[in-house]
């Protein structure tokens, strides 16, 4: 997950430290909301495709949501730092072109 979010963060906006949290869309579904694929084209196609959008989501709603990521003992959190950003970014970048080009 961690290589998953640092290419996001380097695909889709300037390198700077971030944070991250995923977790199983069943979630959200067993509170009734709507959960669908959102492609973004200015992502690599493997990042376009894992993208999903929650639909029509109110504050209510995301209190809700928000509990239930906090009960979950599978949900995944983490915080890659600026001194650690060039160094994952680097090797992200290299499997890319590895990638790319076979």
């Amino acid at each position: 997950m961690r290589e998953l979010a640092v290419r996001y963060s380097l695909t889709c906006r300037r390198p700077q430290p971030f944070e991250y949290l995923a977790f199983s869309s069943e979630l959200a579904t067993g509170l009734g909301l709507v959960v669908e694929p959102s492609p973004v084209e200015e992502l690599l196609p493997d990042l376009s495709s894992r993208h999903h959008q929650i639909l029509g989501i109110d504050e209510q709603q995301g209190k809700r949501l928000a509990a239930a990521i906090l009960d979950d003992p599978n949900r995944m959190v983490g915080r890659v730092p600026e001194r650690e950003l060039t160094t994952l970014g680097s090797s992200t970048a290299a499997a890319i072109t590895i990638c790319n080009a076979a």
